[in-house]
């Protein structure tokens, strides 16, 4: 699914970080940290800003878009004004990814979804031409005995 997930598994490979620091130093579950790393599942954007906020060299950048170097060789002193802006950065990228996923994820619903209902008039269109079919049939087969019951009657 993302690539992000990817990236971080490199992240914690470099820097010798075991699962089980990374995974309680961010508030995550063991099995919350396997399914990202071998499942390929989102990571929440909670756990994308604890994830930045414990390692300040991680290069959020690279992180989500794989540009630019893995880690920030300085780490500014910034302001909390700015550190707040950089967060809103961060996850406005988080919720513009995750909402193209699930945009696309759409599209492809609503295209089986027109697929289905083309399948279903088509089935609708050839049990009405079978109903159809079978009415003529009676009609005829009813003019028929109407017509043996009057030549029963007349003689």
């Amino acid at each position: 699914m993302a690539a992000y997930n990817q990236r971080l598994k490199e992240f914690v490979e470099f820097n010798e970080i075991t699962p089980a620091d990374l995974y309680k130093g961010i508030g995550a579950s063991r099995m919350e940290y396997s399914s990202w790393i071998h499942l390929n599942k989102p990571i929440s954007l909670n756990r994308v800003i604890a994830l930045l906020e414990l390692y300040p060299k991680l290069n959020s950048r690279w992180l989500l878009t794989g540009k630019g170097s893995m880690q920030d060789d300085y780490v500014p002193v910034i302001n909390d004004h700015h550190l707040e802006l950089q967060k809103t950065n961060q996850i406005n990228s988080i919720l513009l990814e995750q909402f193209t996923i699930r945009q696309k994820a759409i599209e492809e619903y609503n295209d089986t979804l027109k697929d289905r209902i083309k399948d279903q008039i088509f089935i609708m269109t050839v049990k009405e031409k079978l109903l159809q079919d079978q009415i003529d049939s009676l009609t005829v087969e009813n003019v028929k005995l109407k017509t043996v019951i009057a030549s029963y009657h007349k003689d």
